[in-house]
């Protein structure tokens, strides 16, 4: 079943004026591909902005990111996305600040696991016209910093086994890969979360830890 809610009538993208207090507080990176973006914690107000976004992935983006053919996020979804506590669910948005509104582009986010409080699963989804330019592995860098803080060192995912992409990330930041068993197509990975934050310097640590600090109390 599709979301309940009406189609936003904003522009497109995961972020906009809608919010400007809470994008007020975002910070900026950049990419390894030369890409300039803000990064925020995501927000209960972000629902309808994430189903925009949604609707700017390709189907072979969507298939890869939720293992099957996805027209709608259904509320459920939507709901578990954007609540937060930034804690156990810590999650992250990158806007491109050159867009009018600015435009959302990308997330991460992370579930710790009730069985190892130390690992927590990862997803990260950046809309196609953004890929290649290293937006993904901001976001996940910084979702690691993000995790640090409360005490996570452990990423962990199912892969689908044609995700190059995200399978190469993961060799990059020195994560492992183990077969599924019983299913050849899924990838179980792990990556360190030190791998993570050695990848952001000190400053832009310091600055994600104190975002997600505030966002956690707020």
């Amino acid at each position: 079943m599709g979301s309940s809610r009406p189609p936003p009538d904003r522009a497109p993208g995961l972020f906009d004026e809608a919010d400007r207090r809470a994008n007020e507080t975002a910070f900026p990176m950049t990419t390894s591909g030369g890409l300039r973006v803000m990064l925020r914690a995501l927000r209960p107000s972000d629902a309808d902005e994430l189903e925009a976004g949604f609707e700017q992935l390709s189907a072979d983006s969507r298939y890869l990111r939720f293992f099957t053919p996805l027209d709608t996020l259904n509320d459920r979804m939507v709901e578990r996305f954007v609540n937060p506590d930034q804690v156990d669910h810590v999650a992250l948005g990158a806007m491109d600040p050159s867009t009018e509104l600015p435009e959302g582009i990308g997330v991460a986010r992370a579930f710790r696991l009730q069985d190892d409080s130390a690992a927590a699963e990862f997803a990260v989804a950046v809309i196609d016209d953004y890929h290649s330019q290293g937006l993904g592995s901001l976001l996940l860098d910084a979702l690691g910093v993000a995790c640090a803080r409360v005490g996570i060192t452990t990423m962990t995912a199912e892969v689908l086994s044609t995700n190059t992409p995200m399978l190469s990330l993961v060799d990059r930041r020195q994560g492992t890969r183990s077969p599924v068993p019983g299913d050849a197509s899924v990838t179980d990975v792990r990556i360190p979360v030190a791998s993570l934050t050695s990848r952001v310097d000190a400053a832009d640590r310091r600055r994600i830890e104190q975002h997600f600090t505030e966002a956690a109390s707020s």
